[in-house]
């Protein structure tokens, strides 16, 4: 059986082109190229070179390095001459170099040129590489043909170029010689009475000799000989040292008549010195009638005239119908590859002593039958079976038919990226060669998928089918066109042989026992010819087991390929179909037959008449399978006399079945064996035999099944249907089992690596391996689908004694066969060769080697599988044995589970392997015998329990080992509960220890417990579970892991943002309320001031919400300080944020104080830091502990301690407001922020323009007279200001006046042009002018019963300002009170008009001064009759007589001195005429007061 080398298909080609150095010669002087092949072995039976020239690229030579001790190359070269080739290339090495780099390859074109070219290393070459003239040598031959007609055979020996012609002549040329110049180097071989002719042909040759069909080089008895097949059947050998013709012979006989030779070849020399030369004869009348003869000679015992002795042996061997391709001679017998059609071949080999012939099957059949091209395929079957098997699971979906086929197509050994790159592009799918070799397995199978899906044929499961059937069948054209046979590939030496396909190669195998029995063996009358030894001298048995055959076959024929395909495709999902499941389901298939309800109603568009044609094709099918199974049933119980005789045999063919024991050392596993050609051989050949393992299984399982189901016709007796249930249904099925299996694995690619692989992980706790650097080549390979799950299980393989031969070199059928089977031996037995290993055994041991290397997904089936399979055991064996099993594969089962979870994108499906995987460890650990069976593993498991080999013990031991590896994951919800599954077993565990009086540990209860608890607290924290997090504080017995667990706590709190769960009472802090303080404490000294959430504010919010005021009070008090003296400190942090952080922790301060008694609403601070802790790097402190009442009481390092009262608080926050307020307003000031005095600060808000917040300082500060004296000096302040901008407006005013003077249209011009320039800036000044006058009146009014001297004050300012200044009516409305000159005089409060007077006396303004008392003078005089009376009462009117008598007095003064005397002369006349006449009245006045007194 031909076995593929997979990777072979994937070569990438470096593209070498050769110049041409002479002219071309246009007519071909040589027949047509052809598809041909060959190789070169560069090292014995190891290294090749493969070359192939193809038809439809003549003018390509492609080379490839092939070692079946490496992995299949990767690179290839293409040489690209300017001319088609010759079917012929011949590689030689080098006479001064043996190495592999230094090779000389000799080709020539069908123009007549020959090449000869110096290889170098295939690796040297680049891409797009010219070859140098120093790297060839050139030949034309054109000037030759005269005397050769044209070039009918070419060969090489020696460095001489042999050329044959058609005229029969034959060319040699030296061109091995680096120096062509020299003489001599061509010459023509003739016969020894041919003359003294020139060398070229002249003279005459005599008798006319047939064209040369072949020629072939050969080395007997150290000679080189030439052999020439002629067309009239001679042939020549020639002797190329001396020239000469040495033998020559005939082969023409009676029975070749009518064929003509066309090919021959040589075989190696035997111990007497024979050689056996094989010649091709093909019919001169009828195409594809070929007869091969075969003749045995000594090229030197001849006669005198050179002809044959009687030496020569001759056979001729008839070949049926077809196309000879190529052939090989070996020492026990002959190798033929034939083409019997279009894709159709054969490769047979010819026993030569017995005369029997083995046919090959080729991979065309294998693949055929694996993707369903085969004829017995019926799609109708396919959906039957499908909906048969799975019409049951009412709460499943389904799976798709594409599954069927895409497994099969993508299977190792039958997908190839050419046919399936060629098949998506019919299917309008383009991908580049680069974007193909990138996609992984699974990305390839998405690819296929989107390609069938849109074709829009949606859920129709029949439709689904016949586009798959239709995309396989295209493969399959594609597959055979890429993958044509060319040559035959043989290596004498070990007798392996193989095939060079198009792009492929491939090696045969011989068939196993099994195979032969099955299908592998010739018929003679029906019956099996030969079997194997065991079987050959018992009759009746062998006519037994054919019977038995005969029955299987009825019944595989009945169910068809279709069904059997289903069948395996379910046992890929354990979880929901199990074996026995679908046996149960197919032998009811063959009881009634089928469900056809699913077809009438898939093909309801095809008429009723279809369907019932369609199930009346069924039913008789039915019937017919039913009659001929039940007559071959019971003809074969009458043959062997009984039911007990028939099965013995079934259980003595159980045993061809299986492989034999072999013991290997347990030590010498293969380490080092790498992924190479003869790796990817072996797994393949494991495949091929393993499926017909598994396949013979399945039909013995259904024969007995059904034999059960009509044991009644049958008259099976009681004790053989016990022994069939018992005993050989288990068989049989573990058998299939394990056969199952191996198949699978040996077919299903690895999975691509992760990123970070979970391996790695397990390393840190020796769960893999010995620790040894291992050298894994071909991990690269892992996900590109050309590595299966068997390739990795070679890694473990243990070496034998010739492993180091058949691992580096060409293997030959038999030995490929045996290598395979002795490691399918190992799959099954182990090392130990023993079949009672059971298979839940065998399956933990190679898990290890998968594990290695990531393989979990298929592990997870590997389990499942196994367990299913190990359920139905328990009832046959031991239930304590079955349980050590059981545990550890749901051991390694929660690896594979929690492996992939961590993988997992989709978090549904990673939560649901997570939880798995918990329930897999939990269910290991509850086994009796999981001591045992996990720490007997064969590899290491971190599981070594030192302690007492007790339950609890080793629970808790094993509990606190997964705890690691879940928290390792970051899974921490598993961690948490293997956490408290450890818990459990801690007092039991001890207790049994105490009792046992053990010394050996050294951890108490309270310190193992404290350190589980401390897990279970970090794991809850990290869920976010909070609560729990906290009742493992409480719970901890350890007090100092409490210790750490609480402040680490408060530390995660405040990083999850999360501190609420606090303060909201949720948290019982019964006992912990102190500490729960303390670390809060610790942890807002310790941490920036900046930190969010803030500890001091939790703090603040502790005790609030426990209506601690005044704790609270304290901590938020303290956040201010440290904010206000870091604030100064850290240049990067803003003004404005630290100041609103101060006052708003003020605020929260003062209201937390007025909630307290007032007899106690005060808090205590400590001055500069608290605690001596560096302000200047807060987050750098030294860790220590804290008094919970250190920042609200006095320390003892003497420090002085003040009380801070409501009231002051209420000072500093206006202070903190005002600073605030600058910050604001962007005023720079060096001590904003820090300590400024109140009284600067008034001035600087003043400056500022904040008034209101000045006015806000000083009522807080200032009382009674010192606030008085501050409010006159803010008014002092801001009526200088006022006054400097008065010059401002009074400008504006006049540039406005002057505006409205001029046209309209230049005056719209000009207002434009001052936009533009700087009347908008004095607009603005004129508008922050009136604002201020504004500001100043409402002050004013605001503040006048305050201090009502305040007018008085500004005015003065304005005055001492600007004695010309005109005062605003509203201040000297201020002055009169509010009114009119009353008749009352100038009496009144302190800002009356009396004051004004005087202010205008002071000030010069004596005009204002004198109209102002005029005012008054005349109001009194001027009353009205009713008012008289009052006028005249004691003390009515009171005037300041003595500024009038200033203000005259300086009037006289100013005009004596000749100063105004105009203005004072008319000022002092009014005064003096309202005087004299206030004094008239005032006598009036008083007399009549005096005059109503008596």
């Amino acid at each position: 059986m031909e076995v593929p080398i997979v990777g072979s298909d994937a070569v990438q080609w470096i593209e070498v082109n050769v110049p041409r150095t002479a002219p071309a010669q246009h007519d071909p002087c040589a027949s047509p190229p052809r598809d041909a092949a060959g190789c070169f072995a560069i090292a014995s039976s190891s290294e090749y070179i493969i070359w192939r020239v193809h038809k439809d690229l003549p003018n390509v030579l492609e080379l490839m390095e092939w070692s079946f001790r490496r992995e299949p190359p990767r690179y290839g070269l293409h040489i690209t001459f300017q001319d088609s080739l010759f079917p012929f290339v011949s590689i030689f090495k080098h006479q001064m170099n043996n190495s592999a780099g230094n090779l000389l390859l000799y080709a020539i074109t069908t123009s007549g040129f020959a090449y000869l070219i110096k290889l170098k290393s295939l690796a040297a070459y680049r891409s797009g590489e010219i070859l140098h003239n120093n790297e060839l040598i050139q030949l034309d031959l054109s000037k030759n043909l005269v005397c050769l007609d044209k070039i009918t055979a070419v060969t090489v020996a020696a460095g001489i170029l042999c050329v044959g012609g058609q005229n029969g002549s034959i060319l040699c040329h030296q061109l091995g010689q680096l120096d062509q110049s020299t003489h001599d180097t061509s010459f023509e071989l003739k016969d020894a009475d041919g003359g003294l002719g020139r060398l070229w042909g002249l003279v005459s040759r005599g008798k006319t000799i047939g064209m040369i069909r072949s020629l072939v080089t050969s080395e007997t008895h150290g000679k080189r000989l030439l052999f020439a097949l002629h067309d009239d059947g001679n042939l020549r050998i020639w002797d190329l040292a001396s020239r000469s013709r040495i033998f020559s012979h005939c082969l023409g006989s009676s029975d070749l008549s009518g064929f003509g030779p066309s090919m021959l070849y040589v075989g190696e020399k035997d111990a007497n010195g024979t050689v056996s030369v094989l010649a091709l004869y093909k019919s001169l009348s009828e195409a594809n009638l070929e007869k091969i003869v075969l003749c045995k000679l000594d090229p030197f015992s001849t006669d005198i005239g050179g002809r044959s002795g009687q030496s020569v042996q001759q056979r001729s061997i008839p070949l049926e119908q077809g196309k000879v391709i190529d052939m090989r001679l070996s020492s026990d017998g002959l190798w033929v590859l034939k083409e019997c059609g279009s894709a159709l071949y054969e490769l047979f080999h010819i026993d030569l002593e017995l005369g029997r012939v083995c046919n090959y099957v080729l991979q065309e059949s294998c693949i055929a039958n694996e993707i369903l091209q085969s004829s017995e395929f019926d799609v109708d079957n396919l959906i039957l079976v499908h909906h048969f098997i799975y019409s049951s699971f009412k709460n499943e979906v389904p799976p798709s038919v594409s599954a069927i086929f895409l497994r099969r197509l993508m299977q190792s050994g039958v997908g190839q990226r050419r046919p399936l790159q060629e098949v998506m592009e019919t299917r309008k799918k383009h991908l580049s060669d680069s974007d193909f070799r990138s996609l992984t397995v699974d990305g390839l199978r998405k690819e296929i998928l989107t390609v069938i899906e849109c074709e829009g044929i949606g859920d129709n499961q029949i439709s689904l089918s016949y586009e798959w059937k239709s995309f396989c069948n295209i493969y399959m054209q594609s597959w055979c066109h890429n993958n044509v046979p060319y040559s035959l590939l043989f290596d004498s030496s070990t007798g392996g042989i193989g095939l060079i396909r198009r792009h492929s190669l491939s090696l045969n195998r011989s068939l196993c026992d099994i195979e032969q029995i099955v299908h592998g063996m010739p018929m003679v009358d029906g019956k099996i010819s030969s079997l194997p030894s065991d079987w050959k001298h018992n009759i009746i048995d062998t006519e037994i087991l054919d019977g038995i055959l005969k029955c299987t076959g009825i019944i595989s024929r009945y169910l068809g390929k279709a069904a059997l395909a289903v069948f395996y495709e379910a046992l890929l999902k354990p979880s929901s179909v199990t074996f026995q499941y679908l046996i149960s389901r197919f032998l009811r298939i063959l009881d009634v037959g089928y469900d056809f309800s699913v077809l009438k109603q898939r093909n309801s568009h095809l008429g009723v008449d279809f369907a019932r044609e369609k199930e009346h094709k069924y039913h008789s099918h039915q019937r017919k399978f039913s009659l001929s199974i039940l007559f071959s049933l019971q003809a074969l119980r009458d043959k062997a006399g009984g039911w007990d005789r028939v099965l013995n045999v079934i259980e003595k063919f159980l045993t061809s079945i299986v492989p034999e024991n072999f013991s290997y050392d347990k030590r010498s596993a293969a380490r080092g064996i790498l992924y190479s050609v003869n790796t990817t051989l072996l797994v393949q050949t494991i495949s091929q035999v393993a499926e017909i393992q598994f396949e013979t299984a399945r039909d013995l399982l259904l024969l007995l099944g059904y034999v059960l189901k009509v044991k009644g016709q049958l008259n099976i007796e009681p004790a053989n249907v016990s022994r069939i249930e018992l005993q050989m249904i288990p068989r049989v099925q573990d058998i299939g089992t394990r056969s199952f299996l191996l198949y699978w694995m040996s077919t299903t690619s690895t999975e691509a690596p992760p990123v970070e692989d979970f391996s790695l992980q397990l390393s840190s706790l020796h769960i893999v391996g010995d620790g040894k650097n291992e050298n894994r080549t071909w991990e690269g390979m892992l996900g590109t689908g050309d590595l299966t799950l068997t390739g990795i299980l070679i890694f473990g393989y243990p070496s034998s004694k010739n492993r180091a031969s058949w691992m580096s070199t060409m293997q030959s059928p038999d030995e490929l066969l045996s290598n395979a089977w002795k490691f399918t031996s190992w799959i099954f037995w182990g090392e130990n060769g023993s079949q009672l290993e059971s298979l839940s055994i065998r399956v933990i041991a190679l898990s290890a080697i998968l594990l290695q290397y990531g393989q979990y997904g298929v592990l997870e089936n590997l389990f499942v599988t196994v367990d299913e399979h190990s359920d139905q055991q328990k009832l046959s064996r031991n239930t304590e044995s079955m349980d050590g099993e059981w545990c550890a594969r749901l051991h390694l089962l929660g690896f594979c589970l929690l492996a992939r979870a961590r993988l997992r994108l989709q978090e549904n499906i990673k939560e649901k392997q997570i939880e798995e995987a918990i329930h897999c460890f939990f269910r290991a650990a509850s086994g009796e015998e999981a001591n045992q069976a996990l720490q007997e593993l064969t590899f290491q498991t971190g599981l070594q329990h030192s302690g007492p080999n007790t339950t609890a013990a080793w629970k808790l031991h094993y509990f606190e080992w997964v705890m690691q590896i879940f928290d390792q994951q970051n899974l921490s919800a598993g961690a948490c509960q293997f956490a408290r599954a450890a818990l459990e077993q801690v007092d039991e565990a001890l207790g049994v220890m105490d009792q046992l009086d053990d010394d050996t540990s050294l951890e108490t209860a309270s310190n193992i417990k404290g350190r589980l608890w401390a897990n279970v607290f970090k794991f809850s924290m990290d869920l976010k579970q909070y609560s729990e997090a906290y009742c493992a504080i409480v719970s901890n017995p350890d007090e100092e892991s409490k210790l750490i667990c609480l402040r680490r706590f408060i530390i995660m709190l405040c990083e999850d943002k999360a501190t609420q769960i606090l303060c909201d009472r949720e948290l019982p802090f019964v006992g912990l309320l102190e500490r729960v303080e303390r670390e809060l404490v610790w942890k807002a000294e310790c941490s920036d001031i900046t930190a969010k959430p803030n500890p001091y504010k939790l703090l603040y919010a502790f005790h609030t919400y426990r209506h601690n005021w005044r704790r609270a009070a304290g901590y938020i008090y303290r956040y201010t300080v440290r904010m206000k003296e870091e604030g100064i400190l850290r240049v990067h942090m803003e003004l404005s944020f630290t100041l609103n952080e101060r006052l708003q922790g003020l605020s929260a301060a003062i209201n937390a104080l007025h909630l307290v008694d007032p007899a106690y609403a005060w808090i205590d601070s400590v001055q500069e830091s608290s605690n001596g802790l560096d302000r200047h790097s807060p987050t750098k402190r030294a860790r220590k502990y804290i008094d919970v009442t250190s920042v609200i009481t006095a320390d003892e390092t003497g420090k002085q301690n003040y009380a801070i009262d409501i009231e002051q608080l209420e000072k500093e926050y206006v202070l903190t407001l005002a600073h605030l307020e600058l910050a604001a307003a962007n005023v720079k000031h060096s001590s904003l922020g820090g300590n400024i005095q109140p009284a600067d600060l008034v001035l600087l808000l003043i400056q500022s323009n904040l008034n209101d917040m000045a006015f806000t300082v000083i009522f807080k500060f200032w009382k009674d007279s010192s606030l008085k004296r501050e409010l006159e000096m803010v008014f002092q302040i801001i009526a200088q200001k006022c006054c400097a901008s008065k010059s401002t407006s009074l400008l504006l005013r006049d540039s406005l006046a002057n505006v409205l003077l001029i046209p309209s249209s230049a005056r719209e011009d000009e207002i434009s042009i001052d936009r533009m320039g700087n009347n908008d800036f004095q607009t603005t000044r004129y508008i922050n002018s009136k604002t201020k006058w504004n500001m100043l009146q409402l002050y004013l009014e605001k503040y006048l019963h305050i201090h009502p001297r305040l007018p008085v004050v500004v005015a003065e300012t304005l005055l001492h300002a600007d004695p010309q200044i005109k005062l605003p009516l509203w201040l000297v409305d201020m002055f009169k009170g509010g009114r009119k000159a009353t008749a009352w005089g100038m009496a009144g409060q302190v800002s009356d008009p009396a004051a004004l007077l005087r202010l205008y006396i002071n000030y010069g303004r004596f005009s204002e001064a004198t109209y102002l008392l005029l005012e008054y003078i005349e109001a009194w005089s001027s009353l009205r009759p009713a008012d008289i009376v009052k006028r005249k009462k004691m003390s009515a009117v009171w005037f300041p007589y003595t500024s009038v008598e200033r203000l005259y007095c300086i009037l006289s003064e100013m005009i004596n001195a000749g100063q105004m005397i105009e203005q004072c002369d008319k000022l002092q006349k009014l005064l003096h005429g309202a005087l004299l006449g206030h004094l008239k009245q005032l006598k009036v006045d008083s007399d009549d007061a005096q005059s109503s007194a008596l």
